[in-house]
């Protein structure tokens, strides 16, 4: 499966590029749509933005849609309006706002979205090690105990919206690990990655320390296990 996406440098240190088989394609489209549609009916009852609930109580959940809806009507971050967290999370609430400007439904929409793609990781991640129905049972749990832990809150949380890009980097992760066989990751995938660690550095710059760790025990396994010092320290 990594084979299929990933692009590498062969043994003859030439570029290659492989490109997802079109079965893969075809594949995993349905998968996400259920993802999707999965994520809207599980947030319709665990998340306070839902339009189950009159309001979401939570202060940061309002904080942020505030900020949000002042970004939409052309408000300076950080100098005619404040609050502490990055301007990805806000751009994210002014983009619900669009959707509704007097209610949480369209931070449910952008919540829903982005738990779908944290399952539709999860899912990646299991099937490099799983059959299909296994590795949709456990993305399915992955989203049941993320949305029902106690730090979910009333939902629309930072770090809900880093999740997605930290499943994803996981993947990247496991993926490479699963295929060692190649010499390098890949620049294509390291670029990914890091645009995601950015995107997270932009929502709440304090969780972007498992993109150091990505980065430093791949560097350390070209290194010692592969021997490749000047490849690692690229």
């Amino acid at each position: 499966m990594y084979d299929d996406i990933i692009p590498y440098i062969n043994n003859k240190g030439e570029i290659a590029v492989l490109k997802a088989q079109s079965k893969n394609i075809k594949k995993d489209i349905p998968v996400f749509i259920i993802f999707l549609a999965f994520s809207f009916g599980l947030l319709y009852i665990c998340t306070a933005s839902s339009p189950r609930y009159a309001i979401n109580p939570w202060n940061d959940a309002n904080a942020f849609f505030t900020m949000g809806r002042a970004m939409a009507n052309g408000a300076t971050l950080y100098k005619d309006i404040f609050e502490q967290k990055g301007p990805l999370l806000y751009l994210i609430h002014a983009a619900a706002s669009l959707i509704s400007d007097t209610s949480f439904f369209g931070v449910y929409v952008m919540q829903s979205v982005s738990l779908s793609v944290t399952a539709f990781a999860a899912y990646k991640i299991s099937a490099l090690y799983l059959n299909t129905g296994w590795s949709v049972f456990s993305s399915v749990l992955t989203c049941f105990i993320t949305v029902n832990s106690g730090c979910y809150y009333y939902g629309d949380t930072a770090e809900e919206f880093c999740l997605p890009l930290l499943m994803a980097s996981l993947y990247f992760f496991c993926a490479y690990f699963k295929n060692t066989q190649q010499n390098s990751i890949g620049k294509p995938a390291f670029f990914v990655v890091g645009f995601f660690a950015g995107c997270v550095a932009m929502i709440k710059f304090t969780l972007i320390g498992f993109w150091f760790a990505w980065a430093a025990y791949i560097s350390l396994y070209t290194w010692i296990a592969k021997k490749d010092f000047k490849k690692a320290a690229i």
